[in-house]
């Protein structure tokens, strides 16, 4: 571990350097911390271009605080930020590419282990473009919330991205957001939660101006009261989307929305009192569904033409509504 103080003070220098000539280009910040209540903040690039630069940060503690900037207000290309916490009540917060800027070939990556902790990754935030980049977080731990956002905001764009999120443990949620109240294009999203009571969100090219074409989403629980919500150019227009949701447990709840044409949803349910709603709207629209257990609802509504559910349920008192073509109210 090395001098906090010598690190500050070299940060300091770049920060000035970086704010003169309104461009941060191929450095490198490592930074090591143990102990509690520690803050780091690292901005490279602000209102201006952050290119090719690197950001490792690892703390091993409680109430940490990790801050990391590339090309707020301006354009980030082709840098990585990762950040490690080994801690309860801490919070990781990337951004890059912020605040209406570009950001494109950018990786970011947030571990984090205990309970009560937060970790937010934007890339191409607030009518910013976000594009080839790739976003993960790992949680590990109870009551944690992770989320990432792609092209997200007014007027946003989010294409080719790639977000991941896998947690374990109980009572956390993820949210991934691609291309809001935008254009979300070719996009992959994925959740994975292990353990009980976690939830789930992805929204791809959602709300009053969401365009959401060629995506991709995938979410994965297993444990008991879970719930995913999957939305696709809600609002607006989307077109040949995939949706797979997966629910291994008891008490599960699966919402699948897409408004478009050509789009595909696949849920699978094993367990006790499962519930799935898909709503697929216009044309050639697909949704497969199988429920194994007892007590499951499934409700599939596409309102278009040339549709097809497929519904598999094993076990008793089960209950299906499809309806095609017509209004449907889950």
């Amino acid at each position: 571990m090395f001098s906090k103080q010598i690190f500050m003070q070299g940060l300091l220098a770049t920060a000035l350097s970086a704010s003169a000539l309104a461009q941060s280009q191929d450095n490198e910040v490592f930074v090591d911390q143990a102990g509690h209540g520690n803050q780091v903040a690292v901005d490279q690039g602000a209102n201006g271009l952050a290119e090719d630069n690197e950001v490792y940060i690892d703390q091993i503690g409680d109430n940490n605080l990790t801050l990391i900037n590339q090309g707020e207000d301006g354009t980030a290309q082709g840098n990585e930020a990762t950040v490690l916490q080994e801690s309860n009540n801490s919070r990781a917060t990337i951004g890059q590419g912020g605040s209406g800027g570009v950001a494109t070939g950018n990786e970011a990556t947030i571990e984090q282990s205990g309970d009560l902790n937060n970790a937010n990754i934007q890339q191409g935030d607030v009518s910013g473009l976000g594009e080839n980049n790739e976003a993960v977080v790992q949680q590990e731990g109870v009551n944690n919330f992770g989320a990432i956002g792609q092209g997200f905001g007014n007027a946003s764009d989010g294409r080719n991205n790639q977000a991941y999120i896998v947690q374990s443990g109980h009572d956390n949620e993820a949210a991934i957001g691609q291309g809001i109240e935008g254009v979300g294009l070719n996009n992959e999203s994925r959740v994975e939660q292990h353990g009980t009571a976690n939830n789930t969100d992805i929204f791809v090219g959602r709300n009053g101006n969401g365009f959401a074409e060629d995506n991709e989403a995938y979410a994965y629980q297993e444990g008991e009261a879970n719930v995913i919500t999957i939305d696709q150019g809600v609002g607006e227009t989307a077109i040949d989307n995939h949706a797979t949701v997966e629910q291994i447990g008891n008490f599960n709840a699966t919402n699948v929305t897409q408004f478009g044409e050509g789009n595909k949803t696949v849920a699978r349910q094993t367990g006790d009192s499962n519930e799935a709603d898909i709503i697929q709207s216009n044309e050639d629209n697909e949704a497969l569904l199988e429920q194994v257990g007892d007590f499951n609802v499934a409700q599939i509504g596409q309102f278009g033409q040339s549709d097809l559910a497929d519904v598999y349920q094993e076990g008793s008192e089960n209950s299906v509504i499809i309806n095609q073509g017509g209004l449907f109210t889950p």
